[in-house]
């Protein structure tokens, strides 16, 4: 042992016994405390240069200040060719490597925000508004305030309805870029941010209208019959009032009986949005045909007209209300149900509930409103050329109707009641021509009015049109899909 150099154990006479460690180098001693902090600095200056340097190819020499003036010497580019982590395990990593250049920080930048910006969808809960949506997605209060400035973000988003979508975009730092909103099937809201503010413009979907055909066989009634063969109640109701002037759909309904008919039908992308109008239509009741097709006007006003050209909108209605029954008919010789003895009933009772609508039968003017011996609560019309209308037993008449007014077809002029003498809540409706009662179920109603002469040529190559593609239909039989 080299007599300069020795190593010494000694135990201190203190109370808890203290081994000292001494290393003497040339009268150089290190005690453990110091030991400890120069393997903790050493420890420190190793990670660091581990942090900051790239991975070195195994089996280098020691470093020496010769080899460090060499490392010194080298191009720049060989000292940046490192070995990827994964491959330091293959044989490749004793190889040289290639000059592999890094990703600058503004490409890895502009990757994670096309990534993180991608559209996604926001469903509206219960309760929820814009404020609590932006609280939700953790976004920027004072980009929900920016955003409200937008009168379009005003008229459209402040009533969004549980259920309804949103679309959003957002930027790298939870930041909207951009929003949309459906307003309706064919409006969405567009909202784009730039410059520190947003920009929002309402984008329009072309609509595209076709022609569907329909058919249904009656069975039980008219609405049951369209269910069952996918027609819309608002198809119905059209064909309906189409018809009404010639078919009581309420009483004339027979087993048997066919619909058909051609309609508009409204697309946007290629997908049923919504039904229009019926172009033409047939019903077959008690094995009778009848007929109608739709024609615009000059004023693009529609009317429906038999294939010869009279309207299908008769002068009157046959019947002035949706009746369960008819609990009495035209009957000269009736005996009355109150009274007891013969009286002639000059009219036709239609049965229903109290406070059913009764509508005019026709244009005309209320020559009487009020109370009128046995017809309690009652209304006279007068139609002119001759023909006046009754209607008596209401409970109360329309609003703001009095002696003098004119009312429409159609127009509701009271409601079913049983004032006067009557022994349950009907209708009584009398039809008379020159003062005298005929009998309303019978009776000749006044032909309607043919199209203008100015029209004529126009509807008949417009009637055969729709004629021919009703005709084409029914020969194909195609059923419509249900739109809602």
């Amino acid at each position: 042992m080299n007599n300069n150099t020795y190593c010494s154990i000694r135990n201190t006479k203190q109370t808890q016994p203290k081994f000292q460690l001494e290393l003497k180098n040339n009268g150089f001693s290190l005690s453990p405390l110091k030991v400890i902090l120069w393997l903790s600095l050493l420890l420190n200056i190793f990670l660091l240069y581990k942090l900051n340097s790239a991975p070195k190819v195994v089996h280098t020499p020691p470093i020496t200040m010769e080899s460090q003036s060499n490392a010194e010497e080298l191009p720049l580019e060989k000292k940046k060719s490192v070995v990827p982590a994964s491959e330091l395990n293959s044989p490749s990593a004793l190889q040289p490597t290639p000059n592999i250049e890094k990703p600058t920080t503004t490409e890895i930048v502009e990757k994670k925000v096309e990534v993180e910006s991608d559209w996604h969808i926001i469903r509206i809960q219960k309760g929820e508004n814009l404020a609590r949506i932006f609280a939700r997605e953790g976004l920027s209060s004072k980009q929900l305030m920016l955003l409200l400035k937008d009168p379009e973000v005003k008229k459209n988003l402040i009533k969004i309805l549980p259920g309804e979508t949103l679309e959003i975009k957002l930027g790298a730092d939870q930041q909207l870029l951009g929003l949309r909103y459906a307003i309706s099937s064919t409006q969405t809201l567009i909202i784009e941010y730039d410059n520190n503010q947003f920009k929002s413009h309402v984008e329009e979907k072309p609509i595209t209208t076709e022609a569907q055909y329909a058919h249904a066989v009656i069975e039980n009634s008219l609405f049951d019959a369209g269910q069952k063969h996918n027609i819309s109640d608002k198809l119905l109701l059209q064909f309906a009032e189409i018809f009404g002037w010639d078919v009581d759909f309420a009483k004339d309904l027979r087993k048997g009986d066919e619909i058909h008919l051609t309609y508009e039908v409204h697309k946007v992308d290629g997908k049923p949005i919504s039904t229009g109008d019926i172009l033409a239509a047939e019903f077959i009741n008690k094995n009778t045909s009848y007929k109608a097709v739709r024609f615009l006007d000059s004023y693009n006003h529609a009317h429906y007209y038999t294939p010869d050209g009279y309207s299908m909108r008769k002068a009157f209605l046959r019947t002035p209300v949706n009746f369960t029954r008819i609990s009495s008919k035209f009957n000269p010789g009736r005996l009355h149900p109150i009274l007891h003895r013969i009286r002639s009933h000059k009219g036709v009772d239609y049965a229903a509930p109290t406070g059913t609508p009764i509508k005019a039968s026709g244009d005309g003017r209320i020559t009487f409103i009020g109370k009128k011996g046995g017809y309690g609560n009652v209304v006279i019309l007068n139609h002119g050329a001759g023909y006046s209308t009754v209607y008596g037993h209401m409970v109360r008449f329309a609003s703001k109707l009095k002696r003098g007014s004119r009312v429409q077809q159609g127009q509701v002029i009271g409601y079913v009641g049983q004032t006067g003498l009557a022994n349950g809540p009907h209708l009584h409706y009398e039809f008379r021509v020159n003062g005298v009662q005929r009998d309303p179920l019978k009776v000749q109603l006044p032909k309607a009015e043919p199209i203008a002469k100015k029209y004529h040529q126009k509807f008949v190559e417009k009637t055969q049109q729709l004629l021919e593609m009703l005709n084409s239909f029914k020969r194909k039989l195609v059923q419509p899909e249900m739109i809602s």
